[in-house]
């Protein structure tokens, strides 16, 4: 695949351009400044990050759309190229239809990191565990 001047690959055949890197699904792209990220709530099981990318698109570009599993799931999460096309996603869409569920957007907010690995705390002295 020949590699493009910005980091990017394309594939002839596809005509697709895609990261450049090595690995395979560590990480992620919910990097950067939170006021470009978008949290998301009440999504159907069915929902696929495709979908969500063209219900919130109409409120603006995305630049990332992830669907989460699991413990997280009915969640997902979409990062925008401005901060504007975020406040106005959560501003247009919040409230709004996606498979026939009512969904929740509203601006992402970081987990304090004593919260995202919280610690527990010592027993007194004397204490029997």
């Amino acid at each position: 695949m020949p590699a493009q001047a910005d980091g990017m690959e394309t594939s002839e055949a596809t005509e697709e351009v895609r990261p450049k890197g090595k690995g395979k699904g560590k990480g992620g792209r919910l990097t950067g400044a939170p006021e470009l990220k978008v949290w998301v709530g009440g999504l159907a099981p069915e929902v696929k990050w495709k979908d969500l990318q063209t219900h919130v698109d109409q409120a603006g570009k995305s630049a990332w759309v992830e669907v989460f599993s699991g413990k997280n799931a009915g969640t997902g999460a979409v990062v925008f190229k401005t901060a504007e096309d975020a406040a106005n996603c959560v501003r247009t869409l919040n409230g709004s239809i996606l498979a026939g569920q009512t969904i929740i957007l509203d601006a992402w907010v970081p987990r304090p990191k004593d919260e995202a690995n919280p610690v527990a705390p010592e027993a007194p002295p004397g204490t029997v565990l």
